[in-house]
């Protein structure tokens, strides 16, 4: 397969070409950025919502337990002053507060747990959108160097070069034009 030779005989047109190809590739990688930051921040929003989602359902069935916690304190009181059912109660008032224990523990792990990992992804979001702010201000610097390239490129290329070649050949048309008329003559 052949590959075309750019057109790059002289300075300006390297320059404008030069140009031409560091704005579109600027543009073109800015806007695959933009677009894998858009991506990444959908996937965090998702994820937040649904740790939130998870810390809000962990927080409610920690409460229900210890309602229902409260609820069989409240039940296994003894009620005549029976002994055996104050030993009893007893020991199901240690069960129930090693149990209280137990998920006091489970819900700061599971608290702390999901709120780092929503920290921890909106430090993230945070993170990538400082980069992506500082690739863009380059990008766009680039662009716009770019563009001043190949408008400067494609002026000088005209004004200095292909204006002074179209004088030549239209020059060149003229006298094969009066050849032809003085050969057309005798």
């Amino acid at each position: 397969m052949n590959i075309p030779n750019l057109p790059t005989d002289n300075l300006y047109k390297f320059l404008a070409l030069t140009g031409l190809f560091l704005m579109v590739a600027s543009f073109g990688y800015k806007e695959y950025r933009n677009h894998e930051y858009n991506i990444q921040k959908t996937e965090i929003k998702v994820e937040e919502k649904i740790l939130e989602f998870k810390i809000e359902n962990k927080k409610t069935m920690v409460e229900h337990s210890r309602k229902l916690r409260d609820f069989e304190v409240d039940i296994l009181k003894p009620k005549n002053g029976d002994k055996s059912i104050e030993d009893l109660q007893k020991q199901i008032e240690k069960f129930i507060n090693s149990y209280k224990i137990e998920i006091e523990e489970a819900e700061l792990d599971w608290y702390y747990n999901d709120a780092g990992k929503l920290l921890m992804n909106s430090e993230l979001a945070e993170v990538y959108k400082k980069r992506t702010d500082k690739l863009n201000w380059i990008l766009n610097l680039s662009m716009l160097i770019g563009f001043f390239s190949m408008i400067s490129g494609f002026y000088f290329w005209y004004i200095k070069l292909q204006r002074h070649q179209d004088l030549i050949l239209l020059n060149e048309y003229k006298i094969s034009e009066l050849k032809i008329n003085q050969a057309k003559n005798k």
